[in-house]
């Protein structure tokens, strides 16, 4: 079985860009940032407060983020990432 194009990149650089084009999710960069520093303050959760990580306890808080981060996209485009968000389990 075949590895995605994404997945088979070792340059994670080139991962990123591989995924923002393939895509063409308008707001591609600021998700996957938001959504690296959600995965970052769990990592912290998990080593500094032994706590149990979970999906949960990561998609809660990156919905949150992105969220509160529409006030920055023009309001045509939020419908699209509000109703993108509702898919995330």
């Amino acid at each position: 079985m075949t590895q995605p194009k994404h997945l088979s990149q070792t340059n994670i650089s080139e991962c990123v860009l591989n995924m923002m084009s393939t895509l063409g999710m308008p707001y591609f960069m600021e998700a996957f940032i938001i959504a690296s520093w959600e995965l970052w303050k769990l990592r912290n959760f998990k080593i500094f407060y032994q706590g149990s990580p979970s999906i949960n306890l990561w998609v809660r808080p990156f919905k949150d983020q992105v969220l509160l981060q529409l006030v920055r996209v023009r309001e045509d485009r939020r419908l699209c990432i509000i109703q993108w968000l509702e898919s995330i389990s």
